[in-house]
């Protein structure tokens, strides 16, 4: 449950931006466009939820030099588009690709990252070094930058997140982590436009210092040939960031970490060095658009293929929701969108249900393991773990068949690191992982 949301009391879905300003102009409401951030959140003073999913701001469109990306389109849903490589030379790509968990990033969003403006975030030092550009509304329509929605007191509806689409532009990503899943020690992003050799306009922006992002201007570096200086282009920048220390890193730590990284991440960018190739998709979908709804006690959806109406709070999880009504299926581990336990499909997308309000579900379609298959009718996903004796206490092993049975019907994938990488986000404390990862694979072979 969604404890620290105790006070809320209406949860609405509005169907235009404009019906959406005026529900959250009144009163103590918090915006979402994914709804991830908040359940993440402390707050304890919200008593309305205005839920963007059903102003119709899902699609991702070339706009002239911009790629206007809707405030409700998920890292993966643009993660998954071709033209996202267009944004600065696959940065884009390599930022969404390295950011949290596959379920985290089938619920976070582009605007939800802006909005919070988390300090460990991946998503903001890069928007900042490409000078990425908010399209707004507060009353009126407008474009800003960054800083500037960073500075208003009260926060405007992020319609779109706009991307420069200049092929000039190139750009590299560093993340240092102590696991694959963990946030960053320190990240940072390099954007800047690359001609004959040639930089102009470069920005560094480093975030995880612990702290909000910082930007660092290089463009006194215009004309310079970046191969000749790699090493003064990070000096100056790591020198202009102010590091902190916490229980992850100390400052010193963390200067000399993005110093290293990011030269050697440069001097590939020099040699023409290719970011990570990210597995083929075998199918697109277009993104999902909610149903616009108000809360009033109940809500209804498809679970496992059958129409339910249940009671709820307005603050419920959707976790707590399937649990109260006899889906003891979904597991309760961490609560806090780290496990994996309690991962179920949404409209076929894996997401965490702990951190998933359960009134976002109306009219949509969910599906629990028991959905998948059964002991006489397993799918080939139960039955090849089972075969692999890859698991033991049982416990993890619901989300795990739901996360994999999305990940492998949704990518060609044909390295085990590429499993690995999409299946991070769940946990398994007793068996282990070998056996999971030679079973999967060779299902994904066969699938």
């Amino acid at each position: 449950m969604l404890l620290l949301l105790r006070k809320l009391k209406e949860y609405v879905i509005p169907a235009t931006v404009e019906e959406a300003w005026q529900e959250y102009s009144v009163g103590k409401a918090l915006l979402i466009s994914g709804g991830l951030a908040v359940g993440l959140r402390e707050d304890s003073s919200t008593e309305k939820i205005v839920d963007l999913r059903g102003c119709s701001l899902h699609s991702v469109d070339a706009e002239d030099e911009y790629l206007a990306v809707g405030a409700t389109v998920t890292l993966n849903q643009l993660l998954e588009t071709e033209i996202s490589k267009r944004v600065a030379g696959g940065l884009l790509r390599e930022v969404l690709w390295c950011t949290g968990s596959y379920q985290i990033r089938n619920m976070a969003t582009l605007a939800g990252s802006v909005g919070q403006w988390y300090g460990w975030s991946d998503i903001i030092p890069a928007l900042l070094a490409l000078g990425a550009k908010l399209r707004i509304y507060n009353g009126e329509y407008s474009v800003i930058d960054l800083p500037t929605f960073r500075s208003m007191r009260l926060k405007p509806i992020i319609t779109h997140v706009l991307l420069p689409l200049d092929p000039s532009l190139v750009g590299t990503f560093v993340k240092i982590q102590r696991t694959s899943f963990d946030i960053a020690t320190v990240n940072a992003a390099f954007v800047a436009k690359f001609e004959d050799g040639k930089i102009y306009d470069a920005r560094i922006a480093v975030g995880a210092r612990p702290g909000p992002a910082q930007l660092v201007d290089l463009s006194h570096f215009n004309g310079k040939m970046l191969a000749e200086v790699v090493d003064s282009l990070v000096g100056t920048a790591v020198k202009s960031i102010t590091f902190g220390s916490n229980d992850a890193a100390s400052a010193w730590y963390r200067q000399r970490l993005v110093s290293a990284h990011l030269k050697r991440s440069l001097s590939s960018l020099v040699n023409g060095g290719e970011s990570s190739k990210i597995p083929e998709l075998k199918y697109t979908e277009a993104p999902f658009k909610a149903k616009p709804a108000r809360y009033e006690g109940y809500v209804e959806f498809e679970l496992n293929g059958k129409p339910v109406k249940y009671p709820l709070k307005p603050y419920q999880s959707l976790l707590d929701l399937l649990r109260e009504n006899g889906h003891s299926e979904v597991k309760k581990g961490c609560d806090t969108a780290n496990c994996g336990s309690c991962t179920v499909l949404v409209d076929g997308r894996a997401i965490y249900s702990c951190k998933f309000f359960a009134f976002a579900v109306n009219g949509r379609s969910v599906t629990t393991v028991k959905g998948v298959g059964d002991w006489l009718n397993p799918s080939s996903v139960q039955k090849i773990l089972h075969e692999a004796n890859a698991v033991q206490c049982g416990f993890c092993a619901p989300g795990l068949v739901m996360a994999a049975t999305d990940v492998l019907s949704r990518y060609r994938i044909e390295k085990q690191e590429d499993l690995q990488s999409l299946l991070k986000g769940n946990l398994c404390r007793c068996t282990g992982y070998i056996q999971q990862d030679i079973a999967l694979m060779e299902t994904a072979s066969e699938l």
